[in-house]
Formats: structure tokens, sequence, C-alpha cells
């Protein structure tokens, strides 16, 4: 299991540009209430790889 390029770019956006789940939306021309669950599950993934890698 791997992020998909699209919740590195939502990860990467969200923490390392400080933009907004709502300036996100905005690039990905979906609603904002889907960036957020993208966000959550993208944060998700990420936490499980992790502790995988433990």
């Amino acid at each position: 299991m791997r992020l998909s390029d699209s919740d590195r770019e939502l990860i990467r956006l969200r923490f390392i540009a400080d933009l907004s789940l709502n300036d996100i939306a905005k690039l990905f021309k979906i609603n904002p209430i889907t960036a957020r669950v993208r966000m959550h599950r993208a944060l998700s993934t990420a936490r499980s790889l992790f502790i995988k890698q433990q």
C-alpha cells in the first residue's frame, strides 16, 4: 500500500504550502467537504504506512 499522487499532493498543499481546505478544493475543483474527506483518508493511509514501517 502507498499514497496516491493526489493524496501526496493534498498533504503537501495542506502542510507544506499551508493552504486551507477551501483553497485546496478550488485547486482540485472539488467541493470543500470532499477535500476534507479526501484529506482525512490520505492522513489515515499515511499513518498506517508509518506504523507499518516502525
